[in-house]
């Protein structure tokens, strides 16, 4: 049945059946091939090259001779060897065809992404420091960004507004991290956007992979009754929890990162929305801080299921590595009748005892230092967390674990809050509330905006444990 243009399906169901004109062969009608052979090109052809195989054999050696003759480099006067100009030009033009996506039928607004097999660069291993504008004066610090290729237009965005507010003075050099290689045009594309150099790592596969004890078939079951039971956004995200996982144990020992003191974690479609008059790099190394944020958020619990026994597990076993409460941000994690409760002495968790509130800091934001996150303790910590499977059979992601970190293995002092004065991302949003500071800093967010506002968030909590006034 055919449909023609502008005619509905309905129409064309209606009209009566119209049986399509067979062709036939006559027996005494002559064939080029015997009846034995299946009617297609291929078996045509092979069938032909047998009956003509001296004209096959004449073609193909034509053709091999002719390759050669255009591909084989010439021998100038002067020792250098060229290619010949024709065939140079004829290669580059086949090229830029297979190149050219309206080639393909494709809209080039759309494809302008699109890789190819020759599109491709491997990618980078080391940050070459000389490169870097000013680079005497500096902490050894960069923006790091963990995506994939679909969100260049985010991380575009993200890049150009963190340019604009803090390093097109700056010039701190930014390193682009995905589990796949980059292809040429996202590379250029992600380039532009900023003055200070731009790397681009992969992150090694069996760092990204779920490791070999993590029961797959049980990871997906229970990533399918997340989704089931809870609609849980990314519940059934295999990649999501890969990218998590990486980004809590692997990402500080990548060779891009080697030689770093400092970096600055970067979310594509984040947006920083007022001037950053202050450089946190140094000002964070001048004070021995390990960790700066600007946002908190209450995770959801059924995320978390067996989160804290492994967490306690490590407490009991670890309790020469942990910060005393006294001096951490650690009661700032429990809720208000677990901080007022007595220490039980008999209890072995000790001082390190209470029911968490699940509010972590929001890490789409951070600033780390990278000695805290190869440390030995922050080592043990994530080791611990990745035996027992629960990046993959839950969604612990690397939020609550790196907040839960920080209350366990650094001093108040350590901890940075008010490094960035406007940062935008999801439901969450800081922006000065000081007229002046507003003006003063050039800021672009609204100060009503639900997100500041919004419920969900721990930050006085925080701001009063690291104050030291909780």
């Amino acid at each position: 049945m055919v449909v023609n243009a502008g005619d509905s399906l309905l129409d064309a169901e209606q009209s009566p059946i119209v049986t399509p004109h067979r062709i036939t062969i006559k027996t005494d009608q002559k064939r080029w091939w015997p009846k034995t052979i299946y009617h297609t090109y291929w078996s045509r052809m092979f069938f032909w090259i047998q009956r003509n195989i001296v004209w096959a054999l004449t073609g193909v050696a034509i053709m091999s001779i002719a390759g050669y003759l255009l591909l084989t480099p010439n021998h100038s006067s002067s020792g250098v060897n060229t290619y010949n100009t024709s065939a140079e030009s004829i290669l580059r033009s086949i090229k830029e065809k297979l190149n050219d996506p309206s080639f393909f039928n494709y809209a080039s607004h759309q494809e302008k992404l699109k890789p190819y097999g020759s599109d491709y660069i491997a990618p980078d291993t080391h940050i070459n420091w000389h490169a870097v504008a000013n680079s005497t004066s500096k902490v050894k610090a960069a923006f790091v960004a963990l995506v994939q290729e679909k969100d260049i237009y985010k991380l575009r965005g993200t890049m150009i507004e963190l340019e604009r507010t803090f390093n097109e003075r700056e010039g701190y050099p930014w390193v682009i991290i995905s589990d796949q290689v980059f292809s040429k045009k996202f590379r250029e594309w992600i380039t532009s956007a900023s003055r200070a150099p731009v790397y681009f790592g992969q992150a090694p596969a069996i760092e990204w992979q779920e490791p070999y004890w993590v029961d797959i078939k049980k990871a997906e079951k229970n990533m399918k009754q997340m989704v089931k039971d809870h609609n849980i956004d990314s519940g059934e995200s295999m990649s999501w929890r890969r990218m998590t996982r990486y980004n809590m144990g692997f990402i500080a020992h990548h060779p891009l990162l080697k030689d770093l003191e400092y970096y600055w974690k970067v979310q594509p479609g984040s947006r920083y929305t007022c001037d950053i008059p202050i450089d946190p790099f140094k000002k964070m190394k001048s004070k021995s801080q390990k960790l700066s944020f600007a946002l908190t958020i209450v995770e959801n619990h059924e995320n978390i299921n067996e989160f804290f026994n492994v967490v306690n597990g490590f407490i009991v076993d670890n309790k020469d590595m942990l910060q005393p409460t006294s001096k951490s941000i650690f009661k700032g994690l429990l809720h208000e009748e677990s901080r007022k409760r007595p220490v039980d002495p008999s209890n072995p968790l000790g001082e390190h005892i209470g029911h968490f509130t699940n509010c972590m800091i929001y890490n789409n934001f951070a600033i780390f230092s990278l000695q805290f996150l190869r440390s030995k303790e922050y080592t043990k910590y994530f080791d611990e967390l990745d035996a027992s499977g629960g990046f993959f059979y839950h969604k612990w992601g690397d939020a609550l674990p790196q907040t839960i970190a920080a209350g366990l293995l650094l001093k108040r002092s350590e901890i940075a809050f008010d490094d960035v004065p406007g940062y935008t991302f999801a439901a969450g949003a800081v922006c000065p509330r000081d007229i002046s500071e507003y003006a003063k800093l050039k800021c672009t967010c609204t100060q009503n905006d639900w997100r500041t506002h919004n419920m969900r968030h721990c930050s006085p909590t925080f701001m009063r444990a690291i104050d030291g006034t909780l």
